[in-house]
């Protein structure tokens, strides 16, 4: 699996202009950019098979627009950006999996949980959670920041929550108490 770098591209003039930055989701944090729609490619990657690829894409569609499309003949995944940068790292991190190894937690045993039914009692931003937070590798060592969705004691939380959140950091959004999310 390759880094952590993204390729994102937007809309310009019915033209894909690719963002200058292709570090993580770095530029992604301008308001110009909310709620338009981000292409990303090369997230193929041989470890990750078309049922996880498609069920993510499928989870993160529940949420926000998010679909498989086409264009001149490359493959891209299509995002609706929300309102607020960090509520769009969580959900995008959820696509970055698709091509980085995350050592923050299980990536094989979330898999299989991710593309296990979802119970009827969580929405789909509560059990994408829930599959994260029951996969975190405790040992020493390794790490997380601003713009991962790893993290001990997360608690998950609605769409309806991710909606509300106006915020300025993932961990505060990802370790507050249901009843604080404003």
């Amino acid at each position: 699996m390759r880094n952590y770098g993204c390729y994102i591209y937007h809309l310009e003039n019915n033209k894909l202009v690719q963002n200058s930055n292709n570090a993580c989701w770095a530029g992604l944090n301008k308001s110009k950019y909310f709620n338009t729609d981000i292409y990303i490619d090369k997230y193929i990657e041989p470890e990750i098979t078309d049922k996880q690829r498609k069920r993510i894409v499928y989870l993160i569609n529940k949420i926000t627009p998010c679909k498989f499309t086409t264009i001149k003949k490359v493959k891209y995944i299509q995002y609706k950006l929300l309102k607020n940068h960090y509520s769009n790292l969580l959900l995008l991190n959820f696509i970055r999996i698709l091509w980085y190894l995350n050592k923050s937690f299980n990536n094989e045993q979330f898999f299989i949980d991710i593309c296990k039914p979802k119970p009827r009692n969580l929405d789909y931003l509560e059990f994408m959670m829930t599959c994260i937070k029951n996969n975190v590798n405790t040992g020493p060592g390794w790490y997380y920041g601003d713009h991962s969705f790893v993290y001990l004691n997360i608690i998950p939380k609605t769409k309806e929550m991710l909606y509300k959140h106006t915020g300025n950091s993932m961990e505060t959004f990802l370790k507050c108490k249901i009843e604080n999310v404003k």
